[in-house]
């Protein structure tokens, strides 16, 4: 769930979504991750997307428990130097998307 606030300096998409990983085993071997890892079944994710500048900010994740401020903000920085490496037609790349996921499930766990 998200608004759109458009101004003559920046368009900024603000977001809050919940996640739901109901099969882990098939999620991590979608994603290449074959270590035993555990993950949250469900995130809570907010931010804000610069739709201009294409970057963006994480506020807030959540899982089992919150997120501290250094994952939150290292999470920030995987998703934009893997997502928008190519402006837009990267964001929609699911190999991209792979990559940014393997990067902060070994990170952060």
């Amino acid at each position: 769930m998200g608004t759109i606030h458009n101004d003559t300096k920046f368009t900024n998409f603000k977001f809050e979504s919940n996640i739901f990983i109901d099969n882990q085993k098939k999620f991590l071997s979608k994603f290449g991750i074959y270590s035993k890892q555990s993950i949250p079944t469900s995130l809570f994710v907010s931010g804000n997307f610069d739709l201009q500048n294409m970057r963006s900010s994480f506020y807030e994740i959540s899982g089992n428990e919150k997120l501290n401020d250094q994952d939150v903000n290292f999470i920030e920085k995987e998703f934009n130097d893997f997502m928008f490496i190519e402006g837009y037609n990267s964001l929609f790349r699911f190999p991209k998307f792979k990559e940014f996921v393997k990067s902060i499930t070994t990170e952060t766990n």
